[in-house]
């Protein structure tokens, strides 16, 4: 296998925030055929899991692991308030693990994932534009995540 693209996938919930940071690894033995076109076969391998509970309380944590290894738990500063502050917080963490040599910066993020709740519209992945934003901003009553 050889590498082929970072994913990062964000779960938002209520009170915290999770986000994976997956290599996807092109499988070199392996495609699929579909519509006459021969299809690569990718495997998401994790590399990182940070998550931040907490957002609610006085005192949101961080727990940060590379493979199988726990690197941190901490408290986060008090100025990580939101949901936003909390994936911006996470971002720095993954940028700043000298140990992670396959994240190079920002950039070499090719594809985020979030997950999106109350709207059977879409079951399945789908590339957020102008008009499916508009489509989940109006849910924000729903699921204000």
């Amino acid at each position: 296998m050889s590498h082929s693209s970072l994913l990062l996938s964000i779960n938002a919930e209520s009170s915290s925030v999770k986000i994976t940071l997956f290599a996807l690894l092109l499988q070199q033995d392996g495609a699929l055929l579909h519509n006459h076109h021969v299809l690569d076969i990718y495997i998401p391998f994790p590399l990182v899991n940070a998550y931040i509970s907490g957002l609610l309380n006085l005192s949101p944590t961080l727990k940060y692991s590379r493979g199988s290894r726990n690197i941190s738990a901490s408290k986060i500063p008090d100025e990580i308030s939101s949901h936003i502050d909390a994936v911006g917080c996470i971002l720095s963490t993954i940028l700043a693990d000298t140990g992670l040599k396959i994240l190079t910066d920002k950039e070499s993020i090719t594809h985020v994932y979030h997950r999106i709740v109350h709207d059977r519209n879409y079951l399945a992945p789908h590339v957020i534009d102008q008009e499916t934003y508009q489509k989940i901003d109006r849910l924000t009553d729903l699921a204000p995540l």
